[in-house]
């Protein structure tokens, strides 16, 4: 069956060309001028893919994948940008909500197929994986190793303005991109240790370690991360209250559990607000509370909230694969420990973890993720399109 791709390009022989070259290597080419137009025969056809021009007459190519991202039945059709020399901001804003790939405009046929064959195969892989419902191990790792993908898509965009736009930004400008850069940096070293922890926990390999924490210092070296990763979004404020002369905590998890909560609270709060951590001991546990301000969870959803790869029907556009809190809770548990939550709709959520001095470890059974099957390039015509 022929792979419908969807083209949005209001420029009539940009338009015409790309539609010929799809239709000469059996692809079902459906075009469109502009992006409401675009977004009306995406409802009715359903592509396997869509190719957007982001410069569009009244609604531009991140307003449409704004839109398609936050509906259900369009959320992971995959989509791929098309720019003109200039628009590095814009390419890095449409990799953050969610674009797949993009292309700079002049580009070769070749170029064109590559990017369309390399998407669609993530995704066939992508939804192979999902179909054969590989249990939640596996998916664990699929999903974190997606994720990573859009940090490492700004990395390039900003290496790129580095390299080839280095005479024409200001210092202030290249100071930014270096700071964005460190930030996502930060973030992919952080989701790497996930995995590594985690997988470590379920192979039965990595031990508690019970050993005297000053949890103060570990907080804060917890929030100055977080903070880096966040890029001066929101406001931190850390309250210490009592702890105990000697507070005895696994320091790799108690991290891991800090992290998780803090990026939680700053993925589903908005811009300007304040993400509270408050840590203290009552009687024999260390109690760690993070309050944030944000969308909150609605009482049906919040006994779901901390099950493997469930997120909040209120996320919108943020993207991520809803293993945080399930991370959280497997260490919490692991740990001897409880977690839960008290949150209002759009008013925010509080999430409250109560962890013993010393607690029996337990470890869970391992297993092994399935490698994703490749598909075979296919030749493409030469040439060059504007």
């Amino acid at each position: 069956m022929k792979k419908k791709v969807i083209i949005i390009e209001d420029e009539p022989q940009m338009r015409k060309n790309l539609s010929r070259i799809l239709e000469l290597e059996n692809y079902n080419a459906l075009t469109a001028a502009d992006g409401a137009s675009g977004l009306d025969l995406i409802q009715r056809e359903h592509p396997d893919l869509i190719l957007c021009d982001i410069t569009l007459p009244e609604m531009d190519g991140l307003a449409v994948l704004k839109q398609l991202r936050s509906v259900h039945s369009t959320s992971l059709i995959p989509f791929i940008f098309l720019t003109a020399k200039g628009e590095k901001s814009d390419q890095r804003l449409g990799m953050t909500l969610g674009a797949d790939d993009y292309l700079s405009k002049p580009f070769t046929p070749e170029d064109l197929l590559h990017a369309i064959q390399s998407v669609l195969q993530k995704h066939d892989t992508w939804n192979i994986d999902t179909k054969n419902k590989l249990d939640y191990k596996s998916n664990f790792v699929t999903s974190v190793t997606h994720d990573l993908r859009s940090p490492l898509a700004v990395l390039l965009l900003n290496l790129d303005s580095l390299e080839y736009d280095k005479d024409s930004l200001l210092p202030s400008e290249r100071q930014e991109l270096m700071h964005e850069m460190r930030c996502q940096i930060t973030l992919m070293n952080r989701m790497i240790e996930d995995i590594l922890t985690f997988g470590r926990k379920e192979a039965g390999t990595l031990p508690l370690q019970r050993m005297p924490l000053n949890l103060s210092d570990l907080v804060n070296r917890v929030v100055k991360e977080v903070k880096l990763i966040d890029g001066r979004e929101h406001h931190f404020e850390s309250v210490p209250g009592t702890l105990a002369e000697a507070v005895c905590l696994d320091p790799l998890l108690t991290r891991q559990i800090i992290s998780n909560l803090l990026l939680n609270a700053v993925k589903y709060s908005a811009p300007n607000t304040t993400i509270e951590i408050h840590y203290s001991s009552e009687g024999e546990q260390v109690v760690l509370r993070v309050v944030d301000h944000g969308i909150g969870i609605s009482e049906p959803e919040i006994e779901q909230i901390f099950q493997p790869f469930q997120r909040g029907s209120n996320i919108n556009l943020q993207r991520g694969t809803g293993y945080g809190l399930f991370i959280v809770k497997n260490y919490v548990e692991w740990l001897g420990g409880t977690i839960s939550v008290q949150s209002v709709p759009h008013k925010g959520s509080t999430f409250t973890v109560r962890l013993p001095a010393n607690a029996p470890a337990s470890r869970l059974s391992s297993s092994d993720a399935s490698p994703a099957k490749s598909t075979p390039r296919h030749a493409a015509p030469r040439g060059e399109l504007h």
